[in-house]
């Protein structure tokens, strides 16, 4: 075993490569992933308004219940 490899104080080496490419990792990619697309702004639109439309309908569909027990009949005096 080499102590030159050990060493800090040795100045940079480039080691060689004595491995061979094998079917597996031919075509794999080295570096950073790649990063998701951003979704268009149509879509972040279409996703905003549905959301809004969301909280507008429950309190709405809660303000016609209320009205309903109101004035049902059934509760009636």
């Amino acid at each position: 075993m080499s102590r030159t490899l050990l060493s800090p104080r040795t100045p940079v080496q480039t080691l060689g490569d004595f491995g061979e490419r094998s079917a597996f990792v031919a075509d794999q990619r080295v570096g950073r992933p790649r990063r998701r697309r951003r979704p268009l702004a149509i879509g972040r639109f279409a996703r905003r308004a549905v959301i809004v439309l969301f909280l507008a309908v429950i309190p709405a569909a809660g303000g016609l219940r209320g009205c309903w027990l109101l004035s049902s009949l059934r509760f009636a005096v």
